[in-house]
């Protein structure tokens, strides 16, 4: 099945593609390996209404683990930071200049506090963005 999210590659064209829409940059990484990457495939982004919200309010990037482990170290790291834990799926969301301000490994069905995710969880991201912009 084709997914309906409007993936882009982990690179400079997504995060110029960000900074020109003013969107944050929903950061996804897995791998073809990863049971639970399906699994996230199959509940959240095969999804027609998560891939609305996503594709209206971020510039969506996959990375494959495999394919680019020099990414996948760097987020993990970050989401460890964060969170206390690594591994796949990683979500993470980052400032059009690839800064991270929330990560995790969730279901997009739930923000990372738990709650469904929502248009309003998505402006909320995008406020916490514009912040982290300015502070930066």
């Amino acid at each position: 099945m084709h997914q309906p999210i409007q993936w882009h590659e982990f690179g400079e064209v997504a995060f110029a593609a960000a900074r020109a829409a003013d969107k944050p940059v929903l950061l996804d990484i897995g791998a073809v390996w990863c049971h639970w990457c399906h699994v996230m495939d199959r509940e959240s982004y095969d999804d027609p209404e998560v891939a609305a919200i996503v594709n209206e309010h971020y510039i969506a990037v996959k990375v494959d683990r495999d394919e680019r482990p020099d990414i996948d170290s760097r987020y993990q790291i970050a989401v460890s930071s964060l969170t206390g834990q690594g591994g796949w799926p990683l979500t993470a969301f980052l400032t059009p200049m690839a800064s991270r301000f929330m990560a995790g490994r969730t279901s997009l069905r739930q923000t990372p506090m738990g709650g469904p995710v929502s248009s309003a969880f998505c402006f909320r991201s995008r406020r916490l963005i514009a912040r982290r912009m300015v502070t930066s």
